[in-house]
Protein backbone atom coordinates (compact mmCIF):
# COMPACT_ATOMS: atom_id res chain seq x y z
CA UNK A 1 0.00 0.00 0.00
CA UNK A 2 1.34 3.47 -0.68
CA UNK A 3 -0.03 6.97 -0.52
CA UNK A 4 -1.59 8.43 -3.25
CA UNK A 5 0.64 11.66 -3.02
CA UNK A 6 3.89 11.09 -1.15
CA UNK A 7 3.77 14.71 -0.19
CA UNK A 8 0.58 14.00 1.82
CA UNK A 9 1.27 15.09 5.45
CA UNK A 10 0.12 12.16 7.75
CA UNK A 11 -2.00 13.40 10.57
CA UNK A 12 -0.12 15.17 13.60
CA UNK A 13 -2.98 14.39 16.54
CA UNK A 14 -4.16 10.82 15.64
CA UNK A 15 -3.14 7.84 13.70
CA UNK A 16 -3.44 7.72 10.32
CA UNK A 17 -6.53 5.41 8.32
CA UNK A 18 -4.41 3.83 6.17
CA UNK A 19 -0.64 3.93 7.92
CA UNK A 20 2.06 3.93 5.41
CA UNK A 21 4.55 1.27 4.66
CA UNK A 22 7.78 0.60 6.78
CA UNK A 23 10.16 -1.72 7.03
CA UNK A 24 10.93 -2.56 11.01
CA UNK A 25 14.79 -1.78 11.39
CA UNK A 26 16.98 -2.86 13.98
CA UNK A 27 16.93 0.72 15.36
CA UNK A 28 12.81 0.43 15.41
CA UNK A 29 12.88 -2.31 17.69
CA UNK A 30 15.54 -0.71 19.88
CA UNK A 31 13.22 2.52 20.05
CA UNK A 32 10.23 0.57 20.75
CA UNK A 33 12.47 -1.49 23.78
CA UNK A 34 13.53 1.98 24.76
CA UNK A 35 9.93 3.43 25.52
CA UNK A 36 9.09 -0.23 26.97
CA UNK A 37 12.08 0.29 29.71
CA UNK A 38 11.68 3.85 30.06
CA UNK A 39 7.65 4.53 29.69
CA UNK A 40 7.82 7.99 28.00
CA UNK A 41 9.92 9.12 25.93
CA UNK A 42 9.65 12.37 24.25
CA UNK A 43 11.30 12.61 20.28
CA UNK A 44 14.41 14.57 21.51
CA UNK A 45 15.29 12.08 24.48
CA UNK A 46 14.87 9.32 21.48
CA UNK A 47 17.20 11.41 19.68
CA UNK A 48 20.18 11.13 22.09
CA UNK A 49 19.56 7.64 23.06
CA UNK A 50 19.40 5.74 19.24
CA UNK A 51 20.03 8.79 16.31
CA UNK A 52 23.20 10.63 18.25
CA UNK A 53 25.02 10.76 14.95
CA UNK A 54 21.57 10.97 12.89
CA UNK A 55 19.43 14.31 12.18
CA UNK A 56 15.95 15.50 14.36
CA UNK A 57 14.48 14.69 10.46
CA UNK A 58 15.47 11.00 10.68
CA UNK A 59 14.01 10.42 14.17
CA UNK A 60 11.18 12.67 13.35
CA UNK A 61 10.48 10.35 10.26
CA UNK A 62 10.93 7.31 12.02
CA UNK A 63 8.58 7.60 15.18
CA UNK A 64 6.07 9.08 12.65
CA UNK A 65 6.32 5.53 10.97
CA UNK A 66 6.23 3.74 14.16
CA UNK A 67 3.42 5.75 15.39
CA UNK A 68 0.94 5.54 12.23
CA UNK A 69 1.81 1.60 12.36
CA UNK A 70 0.79 1.52 15.78
CA UNK A 71 4.19 0.35 17.73
CA UNK A 72 4.10 3.51 19.41
CA UNK A 73 1.02 5.01 20.94
CA UNK A 74 1.68 9.25 21.92
CA UNK A 75 0.02 11.44 24.53
CA UNK A 76 0.17 15.11 24.14
CA UNK A 77 2.34 17.00 26.92
CA UNK A 78 -0.21 20.02 28.24
CA UNK A 79 1.36 23.56 27.37
CA UNK A 80 1.59 25.17 30.55
CA UNK A 81 1.99 28.98 29.39
CA UNK A 82 -0.85 28.70 26.69
CA UNK A 83 2.04 29.41 23.59
CA UNK A 84 2.64 27.36 21.14
CA UNK A 85 1.93 23.38 20.27
CA UNK A 86 2.06 20.29 22.70
CA UNK A 87 4.75 18.00 22.61
CA UNK A 88 3.71 14.49 21.81
CA UNK A 89 5.35 12.02 24.19
CA UNK A 90 6.04 9.06 23.08
CA UNK A 91 4.75 5.61 24.77
CA UNK A 92 4.13 2.17 24.27
CA UNK A 93 1.01 0.38 21.95
CA UNK A 94 -0.52 -3.15 22.31
CA UNK A 95 1.23 -3.62 18.88
CA UNK A 96 4.58 -2.66 20.65
CA UNK A 97 4.09 -4.55 23.69
CA UNK A 98 3.48 -7.66 21.02
CA UNK A 99 6.60 -6.62 19.44
CA UNK A 100 8.70 -6.99 23.10
CA UNK A 101 7.31 -10.29 23.82
CA UNK A 102 8.45 -11.68 20.70
CA UNK A 103 12.16 -9.65 20.99
CA UNK A 104 12.45 -11.15 24.39
CA UNK A 105 12.84 -15.12 25.83
CA UNK A 106 9.96 -17.32 26.67
CA UNK A 107 10.77 -16.64 30.07
CA UNK A 108 11.20 -12.94 29.87
CA UNK A 109 8.36 -12.60 27.80
CA UNK A 110 5.78 -14.16 30.66
CA UNK A 111 7.51 -11.29 32.68
CA UNK A 112 6.30 -8.38 31.08
CA UNK A 113 3.90 -6.96 32.12
CA UNK A 114 1.71 -3.91 30.57
CA UNK A 115 -1.04 -2.53 29.52
CA UNK A 116 -2.81 0.34 27.95
CA UNK A 117 -3.96 1.65 31.28
CA UNK A 118 -0.06 2.29 32.20
CA UNK A 119 -0.47 5.10 29.46
CA UNK A 120 -3.31 7.23 31.01
CA UNK A 121 -1.83 9.23 34.17
CA UNK A 122 -1.93 12.26 34.76
CA UNK A 123 -0.19 15.35 33.36
CA UNK A 124 2.35 15.89 36.32
CA UNK A 125 2.96 12.01 36.06
CA UNK A 126 4.20 12.50 32.77
CA UNK A 127 6.50 15.55 33.64
CA UNK A 128 8.23 13.53 36.25
CA UNK A 129 8.54 10.60 34.08
CA UNK A 130 10.28 12.40 31.59
CA UNK A 131 12.51 14.72 34.19
CA UNK A 132 13.93 10.85 35.71
CA UNK A 133 14.38 9.80 32.15
CA UNK A 134 16.76 12.73 31.19
CA UNK A 135 18.50 11.69 34.05
CA UNK A 136 18.79 7.98 33.24
CA UNK A 137 19.75 8.98 29.79
CA UNK A 138 22.56 10.96 31.12
CA UNK A 139 23.92 8.02 32.90
CA UNK A 140 23.66 5.81 30.01
CA UNK A 141 25.22 7.68 27.53
CA UNK A 142 27.44 8.87 30.50
CA UNK A 143 28.46 4.78 31.08
CA UNK A 144 28.22 3.90 27.17
CA UNK A 145 31.22 6.89 26.70
CA UNK A 146 29.30 8.27 24.13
Amino acid sequence: MTLKNPKTRLPRYKKAKIAPPMRLTDRDKRIVEDVYQLRFLTRDQIKKLEFEDGSMTACQRRLSLLFHNGYLSAVHKPILTGYGSSKRVYCLSKKGAALISHLYSEKEARQIKWSEKYNKVEPFFIEHALALNDVRIAFIKAVLGS
